[in-house]
């Protein structure tokens, strides 16, 4: 096994805050192919996660197992249950909020990806986003058992071979969702997206990079995205969307859900490449440093969680509040307000958590330069 989990990645944070954008641009309906942010998170969340649990092996089972969830816990359960207790108090208020009665309760126990997936589903500004951590908190509970009892000799061979079942895990995730008589919500492509067996492979794929370095470089970063186009105007060109309109170029072949051309079973596994090779980059420093290393990409790559929580909040706000205004004022205001919200939440509300972990979950030294490392996830 590679020897580079001592190894620090401070420009990592840059790459956070530039998914969190991706997401928010598609949210607000101008950027067609933003919701690949998330895809980045997944296997951001892989690369790093995995560091941290193949360093942590040495401990006995139990304290291994005792400090990455305690850890865990005190950076992601505090702003997350706030957010879900204030919903829920504005509910008990009689505060209307369309969807947050229904998918509250799934927000609260982590299964709101579940829920996504059925026919009783609808959507919230409040908390629809919650969807892709619900996936993380799943992952958080698979992983730690998969590295501590399989072999060193064999974590290579096995992270390989999940992310090469990636395709055939959507599949025949695929075949089931079709099965008469289930209650699957109406578009089975976008089921089978927020479904956490759709993102093992990328997990996966992020765990690989960070024990097995790809050596990625610019050369490889670009042609993977060349090849990411090219597939994509293939798809354009040939197939239609889930509407069975023609897909816009502005989806660059991507749309949510990657319903045309079976992308759902190939486009994931190239995104995925893509991420982890942009990661690979970033980390060695081998692309846009000044961009993902300066201070102001890694403060925002530091509350970046808040970020993801409050942006899709303020947009409905934002547009309740100024439903006349230019849309790059409604942007500014939305924006300006996200960054303050995450910044006064890390500073006065996260951060008096996560001073607790070294106190209650304390790590060894050398597993505590790994745990330096900036949060995997928007979490």
């Amino acid at each position: 096994m590679a020897s580079n989990t001592h190894q620090r990645f401070p420009h990592l944070d840059g790459i956070r805050p530039l998914a969190v954008l991706l997401v928010a641009l598609f949210h607000r309906e101008l950027c067609a192919f933003g919701w690949l942010g998330v895809q980045i998170f997944f296997v951001l969340s892989g690369f790093l996660i995995t560091r941290i649990l193949v360093q942590a092996r040495g401990s006995s089972f139990g304290v291994y197992l005792r400090n990455f969830y305690g850890r865990r816990s005190l950076r992601i359960f505090p702003l997350y249950f706030s957010v879900v207790g204030l919903l829920a108090l504005a509910v008990a208020a009689g505060i209307s909020m369309d969807g947050v009665r229904e998918g509250l309760i799934y927000a609260a126990t982590y299964t709101y990806n579940v829920f996504h997936a059925t026919n009783q589903f609808k959507h919230s500004k409040m908390i629809t986003h919650f969807w892709s951590l619900c996936v993380e908190e799943q992952f958080y509970l698979v992983w730690p058992f998969l590295l501590y009892f399989t072999k060193p000799p064999a974590i290579r061979r096995t992270l390989a071979a999940i992310v090469l079942a990636g395709p055939l895990v959507r599949l025949v995730t695929m075949q089931i969702l079709k099965l008469p008589g289930l209650p699957v919500y109406p578009r089975a492509d976008v089921a089978l997206y927020v479904l956490t067996p759709s993102h093992l492979d990328a997990f996966a794929i992020g765990g690989y990079a960070a024990l097995f370095p790809l050596g990625a470089s610019r050369r490889k970063l670009f042609g993977a995205l060349a090849l990411l186009l090219a597939a994509g105007s293939i798809v354009i060109a040939t197939s239609n969307g889930a509407d069975g309109k023609p897909l816009a170029w502005g989806t660059l072949g991507y749309p949510l859900g990657l319903s045309a051309g079976f992308a759902m079973y190939w486009g994931y596994s190239l995104i995925n490449v893509c991420s982890v090779l942009l990661i690979d980059c970033v980390a060695c420093g081998d692309f846009a440093p000044r961009f993902f290393g300066n201070r102001i990409m890694s403060y925002l790559g530091k509350i970046s969680y808040g970020l993801y929580v409050f942006h899709y909040p303020f947009q409905s706000l934002v547009n309740r509040l100024l439903p006349g205004a230019p849309l790059l004022l409604q942007i500014f205001v939305q924006f300006s307000l996200t960054i303050a919200v995450a910044s006064a939440s890390f500073h006065l509300w996260e951060a008096r958590f996560t001073k607790l972990k070294d106190i209650y979950f304390p790590s060894s030294a050398a597993d505590r330069q790994v745990r330096a490392e900036p949060s995997a996830s928007p979490t």
